[in-house]
């Protein structure tokens, strides 16, 4: 199912565009869509995201269940407030480390176990989200970085 919803303020911008569930790979058409604010392309077939590396006004983005490893061009992706990358095959989340808006964070069903850059993160903090279950996280993640994201007041799910 391909479902493309137009979310228009008194600009005619595109601003939220919803594209789960469908066969999806190549997301270069999308890279000229610089006002989206929105952007669900979750359940598809996708496993290089480079060309969401424009996107820079995006406050939401959903990569559920897809097959990425490398998300590097998330770096440039500041405005993100809430980020679905939930059911990929994500093993280094270093570049999370400077997406200081984030407020929820879902990256459970992956390869994950070092949670460090989320403690340097200086923007988790009380009433965020953090979805880790059905990773591989270390004891050193489990033991130091879980509770010192708690202590932040950040709701850690693992």
């Amino acid at each position: 199912m391909f479902i493309l919803v137009p979310v228009l303020t008194t600009s005619s911008f595109l601003y939220h565009i919803s594209l789960g569930d469908n066969y999806i790979s190549d997301l270069s058409p999308l890279a000229g869509l610089t006002n989206l604010q929105k952007l669900d392309l979750m359940f598809n077939s996708i496993s290089d995201i480079s060309a969401l590396a424009g996107l820079t006004n995006l406050l939401e983005l959903d990569l559920t269940g897809n097959n990425i490893s490398d998300i590097s061009a998330l770096a440039v992706l500041s405005d993100l407030q809430e980020l679905d990358l939930a059911g990929n095959n994500i093993s280094d989340i270093s570049v999370l480390a400077g997406l200081i808006n984030l407020q929820n964070l879902y990256l459970a069903d992956n390869n994950i176990s070092d949670i460090s850059p989320l403690v340097d993160n200086a923007g988790l903090a009380g009433g965020d989200f953090v979805y880790l279950q059905d990773n591989s996280l270390s004891a050193t993640s489990i033991n130091v970085y879980i509770p010192q994201l708690e202590e932040r007041g950040v709701a850690v799910y693992y």
